[in-house]
Formats: structure tokens, C-alpha cells, sequence
């Protein structure tokens, strides 16, 4: 059995997988329009095209490289915000884009 080291902790096969899925993140219908979450993006991936608040997948990085959890999600009073499955990108490829966004 494979086993690595992640944050400290050794982990197995099956737990390194569910840690490498992590997928961009969409606001879906039940958002209210509120405008709490275009402000704490670091990446300004949210933004309003037609009335519809719209999370760019090529700038989202689930704030990794900023901060500890989306931000757009602890703001978000609609719970809106959720895991789109059209893009997965591991830990590693979310810090590369976001260090490609900030140079």
C-alpha cells in the first residue's frame, strides 16, 4: 500500500485521492444577488455578466495561495457557492494558477 505524507499526517491511497479532488468553484440559481462575495475574491474571478453573478474557472482558486478556505463561500448568506465538477484541478495545479494570476 501506497502511503505519503500530507500536512503531516501519513496518509493511504484511497485519502490521497479524495485530497486531490478539488474542483472550481460556481454560484448556481439560489444566489439572492447580494454582492458580498465579488470583494473578497483575491483573483476578481466573480463577476456579473446578464444579472447573474459568474465565477471565471480560469481565475478561481478556491483562494488557495490566499487564504485557508474560499472566501466567497464564508461570506456567501445564500450558500450558493459550491464545487463546479466541469473543473477539477489538484492543490498543486490551483497554487500554480494562482502564482500565474499574481506573477
Amino acid at each position: 500500500m501506497r502511503r505519503q505524507m500530507v500536512a503531516g499526517q501519513l496518509c493511504n491511497n484511497a485519502t490521497l485521492a479524495i485530497l486531490e479532488i478539488v474542483m472550481a468553484l460556481t454560484i448556481n440559481d439560489d444566489c439572492t444577488s447580494c454582492d458580498a462575495c465579488p470583494s473578497v475574491c483575491p483573483n476578481e474571478a466573480i463577476s456579473v455578466v446578464d444579472s447573474k453573478y459568474i465565477i471565471d474557472p480560469e481565475k478561481c482558486t478556491e483562494c488557495v495561495g490566499a487564504h485557508d478556505e474560499p472566501q466567497c463561500v464564508t461570506v456567501c448568506p445564500a450558500d450558493c457557492i459550491v464545487p463546479d465538477p466541469k473543473f477539477k484541478e489538484t492543490p498543486e495545479q490551483l497554487m500554480e494558477k494562482y502564482h500565474k494570476l499574481h506573477g
